[in-house]
């Protein structure tokens, strides 16, 4: 999926519970970033670095939802829109940025790990023969509120919000 906040990638699993509707379990995890971050290159130390940065930010949000399709009776199984909602906690991770340029990795032992209730609602459709594989487009605005005065990505620019409108992509076998 794509968000402003950046790319990211995820699994689901889903079941049927009656004729048009479907019950859904997900985790997704994307970077989170301020719009107006940018590499810019640093002779002086020979890497990239990001001005200004002093965390990176990293966003998992789990889902329980439900999934209804929609005009079925006006299309056939090849292309089925939905509409979905969701519910669950969200995990931001926070891992400090400065003085581990280097390596990203070595900054993972003080990560803090913070949960947020969160939700979504979305729409999409289904596209490809309905009884083998599908591939589904799904746009769903997030509602990920951090509280307070949110966690700084970079420096005097905190995120409050992690949420938003994430465009996804997904490819799926049905078994």
């Amino acid at each position: 999926f794509i968000s402003d906040m950046g790319f990211g990638g995820g699994l689901f699993y889903q079941i049927n519970l009656a004729n048009n509707w479907f019950a859904f379990a997900s985790i997704y995890f994307s970077g989170a970033r301020n719009t107006d971050e940018y590499e810019i290159w640093d002779y002086e130390k020979q890497q990239y670095n990001v001005p200004g940065k002093i965390n990176r930010l990293f966003v998992f949000p789990i889902m329980i939802g439900i999934q209804k399709y929609v005009f079925d009776d006006l299309l056939n199984d090849d292309m089925k829109p939905f509409i979905n909602l969701g519910i669950g906690p969200s995990l931001i991770l926070k891992a400090p940025y400065e003085n581990y340029e280097n390596s990203p990795f070595t900054s993972y032992k003080y990560t803090k790990l913070y949960t947020r209730l969160s939700g979504f609602v979305g729409t999409g459709i289904n596209v490809g023969s309905g009884h083998t594989s599908l591939i589904s487009v799904n746009i769903r605005y997030y509602y990920i509120p951090f509280g307070g005065e949110g966690i700084e990505s970079v420096k005097n620019s905190p995120i409050s919000n992690f949420g938003g409108i994430f465009i996804s992509l997904s490819l799926r076998a049905k078994f």
